[in-house]
Parts: structure tokens; C-alpha cells; sequence
């Protein structure tokens, strides 16, 4: 401690927060006093009057990515809050990436602060290039992205093929014009994807068949981290895609408004929507990267059991106790409202014990769990209900005669 290294000094505590309501820093008070590490500090607010946090239960990442939509739509129409009222925090922005393809479908404008956003991602500008060509021949600075990701073609033969394209768009049919231009077997292999992407109605579809022609290359080229991160990305955007009519609002609205200009033409920058006022924007944040920030309404995500603390910091107090200052000053971001949301599915596979060497023996996912014994005072639990009900007979029996079977020829 400070006190032991520094025998003659004196310490002040700041203890006064300006920020946050009463009932907030009660809670983040509770999670401090709830650590085996003595932290002797405990906030007390400058404002009067203020609503009990709230843990909102979900059942997967899509239902939580909903329901954050769902209120923060609500707030912006009907309680006169601004989207820059928001501030959403995760463990990372990988686990943001579904909340990220929600936000787009339904216009809610967004940055993100510690990462990539999910539309910027090279793997995902990588098939989007493909879909932009086939939506758009034109577009020279997606044909560029799309032949140079063609293993043996470099910058300068895209550029040659390129300027074979555009001067014979209108002129022929895409797929001779590129059989032309790249002759041999991978000028037609490209031409057969084009043909057949170009057909397609349904553009989750065409997502889909773009990622079944590219998905060797784009593991090849990610290799370092593909498991791990970006294979999982493209089923997020085959659902976004599903959400969307035609290819041409998918493209539009979903990948280039907002787009940055260079040498006149779009360029696929950001994901985020167009708005009057361009500071108008919810932020998503890692909650490693909250510090600073702090909004009227914070959302922290996914504050679960493997979360809080995370699986990987069992081993270690220190390493825990780390997660728990994180968590703690993610929570302090809100001012006048706090929104923590949960994953059942998570409460209920993390009660198997697991024994710790180290000094941290039968230490587990479930003992370790920072939101255990939360008094009921301190927040506001509610669960989102599934949009399916449940099973039931139906209320009139049928009068089908099954005693000869059923015929299914």
C-alpha cells in the first residue's frame, strides 16, 4: 500500500461524484465491497433523486442486440433523449459485432471507440467488394479490392483489367467482358460467380455464395486469427443481408452512407448511418476504453458468469480483481441511468466446479461470479420474454382419420 511505502505522507480520499445518482454508485459501491481486497473507498453522490439500475436478462446475443434497440429507440422518441444520450459497453468489440449489424438495419447512427467497427474489417470489405461490383459495375475502387484478393494478381494487372471492364461496360455482358479480360480458367471461374450472384433474389443468399467462393482465400489470407474472430463474422452478415430487399438498398443503406469521399467516388469507410447533426450518434465502446467517457444512459453489455470475471483471470486475485475495477468503472459511466444485461444460458452452464492451484483452490466460474448474492434493493431485474410462446395443445382437435397413414409420394 502507498501508506507503507510512503511512512510521512497522508492520503486524501476522493470520494464525491458529480457524475452519477446515488442508486448508481450504490451498486458500484457493492461490487468494491464485495472483493477480498480492501479498497476502503465509497462514493457518495452530489445529485438527488434517481431510478435503481437496471439487469435485463437475455437469452442470446440477438435478443440482448434487440432489446438495447428497442430502448434506445424508445428513449430517443418518446423521453426526448438524444442517440448521444447512449453509451453501450462490451468486453470487446467482437461481441459487439451483432449489436453493430442491428444498429444498421434499424438506422440507429453509431461510432465505435476501442475497435474496428464490423463493416470495416478487411475480411468483410474483402466479400462485400464482390457484391459491389455485381451491384454496381462500375464502381472501380471495389473492382480493384475484388481482383487484386485474387491469388496472382497484383496492383498493377487489376488496374489493367479494370480499364478492359469500364471501357466495355454497356458494351457486353459482365461475365464475357471478364473472361476477356482475365483469360483462362480464372477469368471463367469469376465470370460463372458473377453470373450467378447477379441472378439471385435474396441477398442473404448471395452473401452466401459469395462466402462459399471466397471462404479459402479469406481463411488463407486471415489465418492468424480466423477461428478465432472473422470466420465467425459472415453468418452476422448473411442475416443483415436477409433483412434487406434488394442488394442495391443493402448496399446503400447498409455499407456506404456516410461514406468517406475519395478522388470523388465512395469508398466503403464506415458502417454508420447519415444523420442532421453528424455528433448525433449512440457510442459502443470496450469497457477498457470507457475511461473518460460517460453518458445520461450506459448499457453495459453481457455482464455474465466467464464475463465478470472473465474464465481466463480464475488463476489469478490480481487478475480478477483487475476485472472487477474494469467493471466497476464501466458502471460509473452513467449518469443518470444504468443498464446491465445478462445471458441466462450463461447462469445456468457455469455451476461445474473447476479446482485452481496458486493459492485459489475450487475457485470457479460460478463462486467467482461478480453479480452473486446482488441485493435486491439495488437493482431493477427484469427478463426479455421470447417472441415464441410456448407449446400447446390446440384448443379444437382435428378430424383427420390418420388410421391409413399418410401418403407423402
Amino acid at each position: 500500500m502507498f501508506k507503507e511505502r510512503v511512512p510521512d505522507s497522508e492520503v486524501f480520499k476522493l470520494e464525491k461524484n458529480y457524475r452519477s445518482t446515488q442508486e448508481i454508485l450504490d451498486l458500484s459501491n457493492w461490487l468494491l465491497e464485495k472483493s477480498p481486497v480492501p479498497y476502503s473507498k465509497k462514493l457518495r453522490s452530489s445529485r438527488e433523486g434517481g431510478e435503481l439500475p437496471k439487469l435485463v436478462n437475455v437469452s442470446d446475443e440477438w435478443q440482448e442486440a434487440n432489446w438495447v434497440a428497442d430502448e434506445i429507440l424508445k428513449n430517443f422518441t418518446h423521453e426526448d433523449r438524444t442517440f448521444s444520450d447512449h453509451l453501450v459497453l462490451a468486453r470487446s468489440q467482437y461481441y459487439s459485432k451483432s449489436l453493430q449489424a442491428v444498429f444498421i438495419r434499424r438506422k440507429i447512427p453509431y461510432v465505435t471507440y476501442g475497435g474496428r467497427k464490423f463493416m470495416q474489417a478487411a475480411h468483410i470489405k474483402d466479400l462485400v467488394s464482390l457484391l459491389r461490383i455485381v451491384n454496381n459495375p462500375y464502381d472501380e475502387i471495389a473492382w480493384i479490392r475484388f481482383l487484386t484478393f485474387q491469388e496472382g494478381v497484383g496492383e498493377v494487372r487489376a488496374s489493367r483489367i479494370l480499364q478492359h471492364i469500364i471501357e466495355n461496360v454497356g458494351k457486353e455482358a459482365i461475365p464475357e467482358i471478364l473472361q476477356n479480360a482475365m483469360p483462362g480458367e480464372d477469368g471463367t471461374k469469376i465470370a460463372k460467380l458473377y453470373e450467378t450472384i447477379h441472378r439471385q433474389k435474396d441477398v442473404g443468399q448471395m452473401v452466401e455464395t459469395a462466402y462459399e467462393a471466397m471462404a479459402l482465400r479469406l481463411a488463407f489470407r486471415y489465418r492468424k486469427d480466423w477461428n478465432e474472430k472473422r470466420k465467425a463474422d459472415f453468418p452476422v452478415l448473411k442475416l443483415l443481408a436477409k433483412s434487406y430487399p434488394t442488394l442495391g438498398e443493402f448496399i446503400g443503406e447498409g455499407l456506404l452512407d456516410n461514406s468517406e469521399n475519395m478522388n470523388g467516388l465512395n469508398v466503403l469507410n464506415e458502417s454508420k448511418l447519415d444523420t442532421d447533426e453528424k455528433k448525433d450518434h449512440v457510442i459502443i465502446s470496450t469497457v477498457h476504453s470507457a475511461k473518460g467517457l460517460e453518458a445520461e444512459v450506459c448499457i453495459v453489455l453481457n455482464v455474465s458468469p466467464k464475463a465478470y470475471p472473465s474464465s481466463r483471470s480464475l488463476d489469478s486475485i490480481d487478475a480478477i480483481e483487475e476485472d472487477r475495477r474494469v467493471l466497476y468503472v464501466a458502471m460509473t459511466r452513467a449518469k443518470s441511468r444504468l443498464i446491465l444485461t445478462r445471458n441466462t444460458a450463461s447462469i445456468s452452464a457455469v455451476y461445474q466446479s473447476r479446482t485452481r492451484d496458486n493459492g485459489l483452490e475450487n475457485r470457479d466460474d460460478a463462486s467467482s461470479y461478480f453479480l452473486n448474492e446482488l441485493p435486491e434493493n439495488l437493482v431493477e431485474q427484469s427478463t426479455v420474454e421470447s417472441k415464441f410462446g410456448k407449446v400447446k395443445d390446440v384448443g379444437t382437435p382435428n378430424k383427420i382419420d390418420l388410421s391409413s397413414g399418410m401418403d407423402f409420394s
